[in-house]
């Protein structure tokens, strides 16, 4: 059986036009995807405890490339970004990260993951 590759698409030539407000996560186990021009952003009225959550988790074996994209989580606790185990990984580029809460990373990757890495702006402030 053959699957097919999810995509997200939004604006390339301005991400924060398409904003994605989450207070979970976006949990990826796809063998395959894209993500494009989207702005992904915790909510800016937050009311109660924050839970622990990263913006974009990809599992074991997930894949997922993504161009021109924003990545926020400005009032958050936790990592921005986490790529975890063997196989997971996918090409990024034109990617800005910013919001890792103390302690934590705005991408982080586990030594058996693979990603490649072309103009991505990290801002923790």
């Amino acid at each position: 059986m053959m699957w097919g590759r999810a995509g997200f698409l939004g604006d390339e030539d301005d991400p924060s036009h398409v904003v994605l407000e989450l207070s979970g996560e976006i949990h990826w186990r796809g063998k395959g995807g894209w993500m494009e021009g989207i702005m992904i952003r915790r909510p800016k009225l937050v009311t109660g405890n924050t839970p622990i959550n990263d913006l974009l988790r990809l599992d074991p074996g997930g894949r997922l490339d993504i161009w021109q994209c924003i990545f926020d989580n400005n009032g958050s606790i936790g990592n921005c970004v986490s790529v975890a185990g063997a196989g997971g990984g996918g090409m990024w580029e034109r990617l800005y990260v910013h919001g890792a809460s103390e302690n934590c990373s705005g991408i982080l990757v586990d030594q058996s993951s693979r990603l490649h890495l072309v103009d991505v702006l990290e801002s923790h402030a």
